[in-house]
């Protein structure tokens, strides 16, 4: 067996699986199902309070939970996707699911920082209309849930992706119909159409997951199980940070001084093959699997050895979420290669051909925010200078190459800041198959460079 490099805790539920795989090594149990534990009384308050939240709300605010009832968390593997859509469709509270996201820019009932709602101009503003138009909809013992301090550094690094964890905001399936929907409609703000692809498309993974487990991890997966959170107050000079996440997916959004910062953002999915669920067909991160593959599938065979990780194998990421509930980087930076350490073919050497499928498969990932964010982020990752310092490095079968479908394949794109790592893992439910874990960081400026 090939030297392992050091794995990653607190990464993934299906990494259990895989050490399960491996010659002397035991597996883990998975964690228990529960709440956010810092947050688990706001959250049961807010399902309480749900009776006589037109009592306690400011005039003008909705009811929620249509005729006073409560919102639950949705039991695994509960249906409702709409085949329209293309989203999970709300059907009731009760059900855990989620509304079809109305469009970016779509007029709302909440102040607009600069007085327009209706018509909002920059990326940025729609956000914070989007994120103000979310918590009019929240009831005071939900807000007190979502609405957590900027300054709480372990808040804003309390995310995974495992299910069934403890993580900051609150559970959409606890939450109303209308309050789910414009929850969709402030991630809708901040990301692009293929942001909500995937954002979509996870969720509905997770729900079709639940229709397939059995034993010690049924009841870890729904759509209702995904956490949601705003630190700060939203503004367009102050800072404040968005978090969206659950099993295989976290969008960790930061706005400092009127800059948007994307980074940290985890993505994964079981399983990876087209799948349908209630009428609706999906296949997130298509697009960044198969343009990442591209590019090592473009190189020579002299280039392609150039990049291989002599002696490196990976059962998970690299730089998973190390820095859980710590409020710090010190373990994320550690983890990055560096010197000697750092490995790989130099992208400034390739064809320009190459280098566009380079520029492809970031493109991938950063076009899933915001149009102004992913225009600037891609000038800057691709640039002439950041090229003389990015490396291609992949693991795996050397003879098979970067094939996703092979279990512990593993492909990285190492820039000056960009730094996007996707592994091919055994799947859960899916015997013979494999899923995907990814990362995609910014060496420089995850969390804005403010922790």
């Amino acid at each position: 067996m090939m030297s392992k490099v050091a794995t990653v805790p607190l990464v993934g539920l299906c990494s259990w699986v895989v050490l399960a795989c491996s010659a002397g090594e035991a597996p883990q149990s998975p964690p228990a199902p529960q709440t956010s534990s810092s947050n688990a009384g706001a959250m049961g308050a807010a399902t309480m309070a749900r009776s006589d939240a037109t009592a306690t709300k400011t005039a003008g605010s909705p009811a929620v939970g249509g005729a006073g009832q409560p919102a639950s968390a949705p039991a695994a593997g509960s249906g409702g996707v709409s085949a329209g859509s293309g989203s999970i469709a709300m059907q009731t509270p009760a059900a855990g699911m989620v509304a079809a996201p109305a469009a970016a820019g779509s007029s709302s009932s909440a102040p607009s920082p600069s007085g327009n709602c209706a018509q909002p101009g920059s990326d940025l503003e729609k956000a914070v209309c989007a994120a103000d138009d979310f918590l009019s909809k929240l009831t005071p013992a939900e807000s007190m849930a979502v609405e957590l301090d900027f300054g709480d550094k372990v808040k804003r690094t309390t995310w995974s992706n495992l299910p069934g964890v403890d993580r900051s905001g609150i559970m959409m399936g606890m939450l109303s119909a209308d309050a789910q929907k414009a929850a969709l409609s402030m991630m809708q703000s901040v990301l692009s159409d293929s942001g909500m692809n995937d954002l979509n498309g996870l969720r509905a993974a997770d729900e079709y997951l639940g229709t397939q487990s059995t034993g010690s991890v049924l009841g870890l997966f729904g759509s209702g199980k995904y956490t949601i959170a705003v630190l700060g107050k939203p503004s367009l000079t102050e800072d404040w940070a968005i978090m969206f996440g659950g099993h295989h997916l976290a969008y960790n959004l930061t706005f400092l001084g009127g800059k948007t910062f994307t980074m940290p953002s985890h993505l994964g999915v079981e399983p990876k093959m087209p799948f349908m669920i209630n009428g609706a067909s999906y296949e997130p991160l298509s697009d960044e699997s198969k343009t990442l593959a591209a590019v090592f599938k473009a190189l020579s065979d002299t280039e392609r050895t150039a990049a291989f990780l002599t002696g490196q194998s990976f059962q998970d990421v690299l730089v998973g979420p190390v820095e859980y509930q710590t409020g710090k980087l010190d373990m994320v930076k550690s983890k990055y290669p560096t010197g000697s350490n750092r490995k790989g073919l130099s992208v400034a050497m390739l064809s320009d051909a190459q280098k566009d499928l380079v520029k492809a498969a970031i493109q991938a990932w950063v076009g899933d925010y915001a149009p102004s964010v992913a225009a600037a982020l891609l000038s800057e990752y691709t640039s002439s200078e950041a090229y003389a310092d990015t490396l291609l490095a992949w693991a795996g079968t050397q003879a098979s190459g970067v094939d996703v479908d092979v279990e512990g394949t593993y492909a990285r794109i190492d820039g000056p800041r960009v730094w996007i790592e996707l592994v091919c893992q055994a799947a859960i439910n899916f015997p013979g198959q494999t899923h995907f874990h990814a990362m995609f960081r910014d060496k420089q400026n995850d969390y804005g460079g403010s922790l």
